[in-house]
C-alpha cells in the first residue's frame, strides 16, 4: 500500500515539477518591467540615437525591424508638432456603390496609420538607406551590450512582442494592436471592419507608451496640440459603417412607418409586422455588434423571453 502511495507521490511530483518548468520557460519569453525600464532609460541615454529611436520604435510598435525599415511603408516626419506619421501596408476595400441605395455609399477611409516622435521617425528614415541583415547584426549587439551591463533579458524579438501582451490590459483590442503593429488584416477578422479616427487611436497607444515613460522616469508625451490637428480627425480603416447620425436618421424613418401602419389597421396588420421585424433585427444588431454569417440571430434559444420582455420593449 505504502509503495503505491509513493508512486502516486512520485507521479504528482512529476507533474507539478513539468508545469513549473513550463511556466518558467513562458515567463522568459516575456519582458519584465525592470527590462523595458532599463531598455528605456539606456536609449534616452544612449550617444548614438539612431540605432537606440529603432528600438524604442519596435518597443513602442510592436512592429519588427524588418518591417520598420521596409522603404514601401511611409513616413513623414514632420505633421504636427513634435510628431509625424509611420504609416501601414494595410488596405480595406471599398464597400461596392449600391445603384438603388446611394445613402448607403460610403467615401473611402485612409489607410491606417500611427503618430511617433519626429526624432524616433528620422532615425527610422535614415536607417533605411542601410543593409537590413547589418543593420539586424548591430541592433544584437547593442542588446547583448545592454544584457550584461545592466543584466536585462532583451532581445529584438521580445521587444517586438511586448506591445501585444500589454496591450491586452490597456483596453487596447486586437484589431487595434494588428493596426499599430501592421498585421495582415487576414490574421483577425476585427482588423478589417475596425473604423476608428487616427485621434482615436493615438489616444489608446499612448496610454501604453506614456505608461511606460513614467514607469521609466522619463516625461511622457503631450497630445493636447496633437488631437486638435486634422490629421487626427481623419477617419481610418473600413467605411462599412453608418454614422451616428445616420442610424438615428434610419430608426427614426422605421418608427413613422410603424405608427402610419398602426394608424391604417387592420387592414395594414402585415405593413406593421414587417416594420415591427425590421425595427428590432436593427436595434438587435446595433445593440450586440452582432455579425451575420447565414441567419441573422442563430437561434431562438439566445434570446430570455420571459426575463427581458423583448417584443414589449421595443413596442413601447
Amino acid at each position: 500500500m505504502s509503495e503505491l502511495l509513493g508512486e502516486k507521490s512520485l507521479a504528482l511530483i512529476s507533474k507539478h515539477k513539468l508545469k513549473q518548468e513550463k511556466e518558467l520557460i513562458c515567463a522568459y519569453e516575456n519582458l519584465t518591467s525592470y527590462d523595458v525600464d532599463t531598455l528605456i532609460q539606456y536609449c534616452y541615454d544612449a550617444k548614438d540615437k539612431e540605432e537606440a529611436h529603432l528600438l524604442l520604435a519596435s518597443l513602442f510598435t510592436g512592429r519588427s525591424m524588418m518591417e520598420l525599415l521596409d522603404e514601401s511603408i511611409a513616413v513623414d516626419e514632420f505633421v504636427v508638432g513634435d510628431f509625424g506619421v509611420l504609416s501601414s501596408s494595410i488596405s480595406h476595400p471599398k464597400v461596392p456603390e449600391f445603384s438603388n441605395s446611394k445613402e448607403l455609399d460610403a467615401p473611402p477611409n485612409t489607410s491606417p496609420y500611427i503618430f511617433l516622435s519626429s526624432s524616433i521617425l528620422r532615425s527610422v528614415q535614415s536607417a533605411r538607406g542601410c543593409k537590413f541583415e547589418d543593420y539586424k547584426t548591430k541592433l544584437k549587439s547593442l542588446v547583448s551590450e545592454i544584457n550584461k551591463k545592466d543584466n536585462a533579458r532583451l532581445t529584438l524579438g521580445r521587444i517586438q512582442r511586448y506591445f501585444a501582451k500589454e496591450a491586452k490590459g490597456l483596453n487596447i483590442s486586437q484589431a487595434e494592436v494588428g493596426w499599430i503593429s501592421n498585421t495582415p488584416l487576414k490574421n483577425h477578422a476585427g482588423s478589417s471592419y475596425l473604423s476608428m479616427s487616427a485621434g482615436d487611436l493615438a489616444i489608446k497607444h499612448y496610454t501604453f507608451i506614456n505608461r511606460l515613460l513614467e514607469s521609466a522616469g522619463k516625461q511622457p508625451f503631450s497630445l493636447e496640440a496633437l488631437l486638435s490637428s486634422p490629421s487626427a480627425a481623419k477617419m481610418m480603416g473600413s467605411n462599412r459603417g453608418l454614422s451616428n447620425d445616420d442610424l438615428k436618421a434610419s430608426l427614426k424613418n422605421i418608427r413613422k412607418s410603424i405608427d402610419a401602419s398602426r394608424a391604417s389597421l387592420p387592414a395594414t396588420l402585415w405593413q406593421l409586422y414587417n416594420d415591427y421585424t425590421h425595427y428590432t433585427v436593427s436595434l438587435l444588431m446595433v445593440n450586440t455588434g452582432h455579425r451575420p454569417t447565414r441567419d441573422p440571430f442563430g437561434s431562438l434559444s439566445n434570446f430570455g423571453y420571459l426575463q427581458y420582455k423583448v417584443g414589449f420593449y421595443l413596442s413601447s
